[in-house]
């Protein structure tokens, strides 16, 4: 080996030897698709139809007005929901004009609607100052994919230029159920879709969300619900529920709020209930507490008429006993596979100067807070390690 030749090896030799102690940097691994969670108090839902040609959109926007806002209200709904007509690809010719009204009749006083399909250019400007926006503040972008996808595309394609620094693939969620919309949209928007953000397939919703000749029993409680009755006429008018009842694009939202495979009878159980058996407390299927009983199925559709009878008898109890009531959850320890809740006259014997049925403020710095029955905050008060409670502050809901 001549010199130069044991010169240059020795310095490889030194330069491994100097790297082996370092640990190696390995590129991010990306989260698999469909892992992100919805956070109600941050994130945005891009709510996407087509309304080319079938009919079944203005069912799914009755449809996803009366869950969200049973579930967050209307006002939560102008700040953290955009509704787009138009969103459509190949079938671009077979757009529907008469959707307007259902459009008109469900979005009109919760926000507003944009329609993509007289004013695409502007409405594209629209929806990447909302998402940019909603991605700037640290939230998440859900697309309920009811249509096509290139609108979807075309907004990634100007965020990227906006926003090269957030990574879409990531913050970006496409939630998309139909095979027939997949080949409905442009090709190549398709496969940019997909490569660019968080795309989720899911089980074509037609099979629970779908039933041919109607229900009359859903129609009857559809049109009686004194808030959202207006919404379904115009649906049902738009689209004769006698020839089929479809909201299967719903079925996207339904994955995105993490409510599961919820076919046509339950959502009808679920959001469509008579006002008067809403607002007492049911005698069957009870969980039993040192309170009293209060059935608990339901609770995310009947929140509000739960949580008040929940109130008054705790109000009382609280006077009565001269001690605060606190809305307890049976959880494990980390706040996880919360099971029945229960009503306790439980309390935490840190906050002292907490009064009747509120919470002290001072302490909230003095617990960790975490989203956990969205959209209320949770206060975790552990009185001992053996034994946490996860209370939710009543002042908080009154």
């Amino acid at each position: 080996m001549t010199r130069k030749a044991a010169m240059t090896s020795l310095a490889v030799l030194v330069t491994a030897l100097a790297w082996a102690g370092k640990p190696l940097k390995t590129a991010p691994k990306s989260a698999p698709a469909g892992a992100a969670a919805f956070r109600s108090e941050k994130d945005l839902i891009s709510l996407h139809y087509d309304h080319a040609p079938d009919r079944d959109d203005g069912h799914s926007a009755a449809a996803d007005r009366t869950i969200l806002e049973t579930h967050f209200g209307r006002a939560w709904l102008k700040a953290q929901v955009i509704a787009v007509s138009g969103a459509y690809g190949k079938n671009a010719k077979r757009f529907v004009p008469a959707s307007d009204k259902v459009m008109d009749a469900v979005w009109a006083d919760c926000g507003g609607w944009q329609d993509a399909h007289r004013r695409r250019d502007a409405v594209l400007v629209v929806l990447v100052e909302r998402w940019g926006q909603t991605l700037d503040a640290g939230g998440d972008v859900w697309v309920k994919e009811g249509g096509q996808s290139d609108i979807t595309a075309d907004v990634i394609r100007r965020l990227k230029k906006a926003h090269p620094k957030i990574d879409l693939k990531q913050r970006v969620h496409v939630v998309q159920h139909s095979d027939w919309n997949e080949r409905m949209t442009t090709d190549a928007d398709l496969a940019y879709t997909k490569a660019e953000t968080d795309y989720i397939r899911i089980r074509d919703a037609n099979r629970y969300l779908n039933i041919r000749k109607g229900d009359a029993s859903f129609v009857a409680a559809a049109l009686a619900h004194p808030t959202f009755g207006p919404c379904w006429k115009a649906a049902f008018t738009y689209y004769d529920p006698k020839r089929r009842l479809d909201f299967s694009d719903t079925g996207e939202l339904m994955r995105i709020l993490g409510l599961g495979k919820m076919n046509i009878r339950a959502f009808q159980q679920r959001y469509l209930r008579p006002v008067g058996s809403q607002s007492r407390v049911p005698t069957e299927n009870l969980v039993r507490t040192g309170l009293g009983c209060m059935r608990w199925d339901n609770y995310a559709a009947r929140r509000t008429a739960l949580i008040a009878a929940m109130l008054q008898r705790l109000s009382r109890h609280s006077k009565a006993t001269n001690r605060p009531g606190i809305f307890c959850y049976e959880a494990t320890p980390q706040g996880k596979n919360i099971a029945v809740p229960r009503l306790s006259d439980s309390f935490c014997y840190s906050c002292s100067r907490a009064q009747g049925m509120s919470f002290d403020p001072a302490c909230a710095g003095r617990h960790k807070l975490f989203s956990c029955l969205r959209p209320q905050k949770i206060h975790v008060v552990i009185p001992s390690a053996s034994n946490p409670l996860y209370c939710l502050p009543l002042l908080c809901l009154a």
